[in-house]
């Protein structure tokens, strides 16, 4: 459990409730400060799987835990976001919905020993989520330091308008609800075999 791997992922952890405190503190040296944070948390995130498998320390917890830890960090981004007002409220809640349904699932499969294999478009998902929020924490970042924001101020807001960000996270929420039906969809025939599996056992004298 304690592997430098995972030591790496409570970071990430750890890192978060302390990204969004200073993103949302208003002060331009702290909102640099969490851009910094975020960048160092999503480096833990590539290190920490390297590491484990380099180091043939790979686990079931560890296999658990990081997905989780990333899930964590991307959407404390998004409540950000919605505190700015850059984003409104029920595209996070619809995020939020669908990953606490596939982690719920995951938790289930974990347990009955049959762990679930992350499926492709979740990971274009996942690439397109940090995209989104690594564009507009550059942008914020930019604002909230003066040299950058007095020369190059009105390119700042132009790629910060309202509705260009309401579009791309229209998007990523639609193609985030889509992968949690294909996810579900696609691990059908699991949860059947672990319904006729325990059902098998209970029958048994």
């Amino acid at each position: 459990m304690w592997s430098l791997a995972n030591l790496l992922t409570f970071l990430r952890i750890a890192l978060t409730p302390l990204f969004a405190v200073f993103m949302l503190s208003g002060d331009n040296l702290l909102v640099q400060w969490a851009f910094a944070i975020y960048c160092i948390a999503a480096i833990t995130d590539f290190y920490d799987g390297w590491l484990a498998r380099r180091m043939g320390g790979e686990t079931r917890f560890g296999r658990f835990l990081d997905p989780l830890a990333d899930k964590f960090l991307t959407i404390a981004a998004f409540i950000c976001f919605i505190y700015l007002n850059l984003i409104p409220l029920w595209m996070v809640v619809i995020v939020v919905f669908r990953d606490v349904a596939v982690t719920s699932l995951r938790i289930y499969a974990e347990r009955k020993d049959k762990p679930l294999t992350t499926m492709r478009s979740a990971k274009w998902k996942t690439f397109l989520q940090l995209a989104f929020i690594f564009y507009t924490l550059i942008l914020l970042t930019a604002a909230h330091t003066a040299w950058v924001h007095k020369d190059f101020s009105e390119f700042i807001d132009m790629l910060m308008k309202p509705v260009a960000l309401y579009y791309a996270m229209l998007c990523l929420t639609l193609l985030t609800a889509v992968t949690g039906v294909i996810y579900i969809i696609e691990n059908l025939h699991l949860f059947r075999s672990i319904e006729t599996h325990q059902a098998s056992s209970t029958i048994k004298p």
